[in-house]
């Protein structure tokens, strides 16, 4: 990954691992610790981070998907208390 990552660490309400990458922008987003496949897509509700520090939003990769792409998914997507720490 070319962005900025930090060390992993734990998520302080589910206690998953993750890390923190650094976007374009200069946000620090914490990601789920494995990247995965996703499309891009417009009116997705995910977030993703590209190699390159750009974030992507997209739906997760079905079989047989063919604009499929790898990326760190935020993760706010996957925590049960995302809403929590999302700033408004």
């Amino acid at each position: 990954m070319r962005g900025k990552v930090s060390g992993e660490t734990a998520c302080k309400a589910c206690g998953a691992r993750m890390l923190f990458v650094e976007t374009v922008k200069g946000k620090r987003m914490p990601v789920d610790l494995e990247p995965v496949e996703f499309v891009p897509d417009l009116n997705g509700r995910n977030k993703y981070v590209l190699e390159d520090g750009n974030v992507v939003t997209g739906v997760p990769a079905e079989p047989g998907d063919q604009d499929k792409h790898r990326g760190y998914i935020s993760h706010f997507a996957t925590c049960p208390y995302g809403a929590r720490f999302r700033r408004r």
